[in-house]
C-alpha cells in the first residue's frame, strides 16, 4: 500500500526477545518521512524520541522496547 505525504500511518505487532536479558539496542529510519513515539517507557534510552526524525534509536530491556514500539 502507499502512504501520501502528510498521512500518518501507526504500526504494531512487533515482537522484541532476548533470551540473556541483556540491554539491547534498535535502530529505527526511514528513507521516505519522519517518525513518533507516542510513548516511550520508564528507563528506556530513546535518541531522535519525540521530534519528528528520520531515525529513532532505542536502547533498554526487550519488554521496555517492544512496549514503546506497540504504543
Amino acid at each position: 500500500s502507499s502512504i501520501r505525504p502528510g498521512q500518518s500511518v501507526t504500526l504494531s505487532g512487533f515482537s522484541v526477545e532476548d533470551a540473556d536479558g541483556d540491554e539491547l539496542t534498535v535502530n529505527l529510519s526511514s528513507s521516505g518521512g519522519t517518525m513518533h513515539l507516542a510513548d516511550a517507557s520508564a528507563g528506556l534510552i530513546a535518541e531522535g524520541y519525540g521530534n519528528g526524525s528520520t531515525w529513532i534509536v532505542l536502547a533498554g530491556t526487550a519488554a521496555q522496547i517492544e512496549a514503546a514500539l506497540n504504543t
